[in-house]
């Protein structure tokens, strides 16, 4: 299994992102994000895009935390990468309960 990916780099997905350890890897549309760390572990691109995923190395992830504060973005990046990795734990970040239940 690869790394451990974070879609996202806002406060949530910077949290995981510490969490996770040496082996995550995550992913920002935000360039001044990425531009604001020294963290090697930032990527930029769309983290939503699991081709983006694949071409940064990351064939088999071990888990996908989908960190996006919007909640559209969010189900759509978990329906693409539940798509391409059917095997991958996937957590994804819900502001209410009624979108947790989504």
């Amino acid at each position: 299994r690869d790394a451990v990916v974070v879609c996202g780099c806002g406060d949530v997905g910077k949290g995981v992102l510490a969490a996770a350890g040496a082996t995550a890897v995550a992913f920002t549309t935000r360039g001044d994000e990425a531009a604001k760390t020294d963290d090697a572990r930032m990527r930029y691109g769309d983290g939503a895009n699991p081709s983006v995923l694949r071409a940064s190395g990351v064939t088999a992830p071990a888990a996908i935390f989908v960190t996006y504060r919007d909640h559209a973005r969010g189900v759509a990046a978990c329906a693409r990468h539940r798509a391409a990795f059917p095997a991958t734990r996937l957590f994804a970040r819900a502001l209410t309960r009624s979108e947790d239940a989504a």
